[in-house]
This record gives C-alpha cells, structure tokens and sequence, in this order.
C-alpha cells in the first residue's frame, strides 16, 4: 500500500479489481474456445494426414509402374513439360481471434507441351493421382500453421490468465484489504477519540 488510505482509494481499487476479474472470465472463456478448436483441429490432421499417407502410397505406386512401362525419362520429360493446373491462393481467416492462413486452390487452365500418344495409361492416371494429391496437402500444411498458431496464443493467454488469477488480483484484493483495514481502525480511533472528547464535556 502506498500513501495514505482513503475511502476514494478504496473505491478506485474496488473497481481495479472488478475489472481485472472481467478480463480474466473473458481471457478464460476465450482460452477454453481456443483449446476446443485446437484439439478440432488436431482431429482433422490427424485423419487427413492419415488419407495422404494412403494417397502418397496410391500415387507413387503408379508413378513407379508409368515409369517402368514408359521409361523413366519418358516420364520426367512429360512432367517438366506439363504447365500448373492449379494456383495456390493464400487468404487470411480467424478463429477467436487468431489470425490464421486459408489455402485455396483455384484450378487453371494447363497443357502438356508434349505429346501423349504412345504413352502408358499409367502416366495420365499418375499425374491424376498427383493433382487430386495437392489439395490434400494443402490443407495438411494449412492445419499445420494453424496449430501452431492457436498453440502459441494459448501458451500467452494461458499466461496471461495465470498472472491474473495467481498474481495480480490476489496483490490486489490483499492491497484491499489492508486499506479496508487501515480505514476501520481510523474509524475506531476516530471513535475513541470523540467519545473521549464528549465525556471530557461531560465531566
């Protein structure tokens, strides 16, 4: 405590202390929402990065088998000569308040700039197998900076509400106290005083 106490005090801490316990119901209520979409998330990677395991595989394994039909080369050559067919769009979303990224993929337009005849049916089936593929990991990657973003504002706001429950408002509410204190036993003396000066009346 610092300075004299006074009711004017009192009342000003009072009211310190009535808006720090909102701020801390808000900050709570807004780290439990966190932690309820991070664990959402959490279970959406989970099962996509399960399906991409699987989808990588599938991939692969036809890209191995046009290889060995048409020859590696033949295959490199078709891939270096194939224009995107897809553009990555890179947005901004929220959630609690958290900026987080939103990948989009928007399909284009493309050509190979080569030609397909004579080449194995597993060629095309490979390069569909990786288009349909890069959604997948898109989002794997969006779920990823998402995660990592929530976790890193959960660690401050969880901070934030422990400072508030354990440091500052329990300082607080003892500070409050003890002008509460201070101020009865003013009052008490302050009592003592005009009885005393009533009875010397008196006498």
């Amino acid at each position: 405590m610092s300075g004299p106490a006074t009711r004017m005090e009192l009342l000003e801490l009072k009211n310190r202390i009535k808006l720090a316990e909102k701020g801390h119901s808000l900050l709570k209520r807004k780290l439990d929402g966190m932690v309820q979409k991070y664990m959402e998330n959490v279970l959406e990677y989970v099962k996509r990065e399960n399906n991409v395991k699987h989808s990588k595989e599938l991939a692969f394994k036809v890209l191995t088998r046009a290889a060995a039909v048409s020859g590696a080369g033949r295959v490199m050559g078709i891939a270096l000569a194939t224009q995107p067919t897809m553009e990555i769009v890179n947005e901004q979303a929220s959630i609690m308040g958290v900026q987080v990224p939103r990948l989009t993929v928007k399909p284009i337009k493309s050509s190979v700039n080569t030609s397909l005849i004579g080449t194995a049916y597993y060629v095309r089936d490979s390069m569909q197998k990786f288009s349909e593929l890069l959604p997948e990991l898109l989002r794997l990657s969006e779920l990823e900076l998402i995660l990592s973003r929530l976790s890193e504002e959960i660690i401050r706001t969880r901070r934030r509400v422990n400072s508030l429950e354990h440091i500052k408002i329990p300082a607080m509410q003892d500070e409050f106290n003890q002008i509460k204190q201070v101020l009865a036993e003013q009052e008490r003396e302050a009592f003592t005083r005009t009885k005393f000066v009533k009875e010397k009346i008196r006498g």
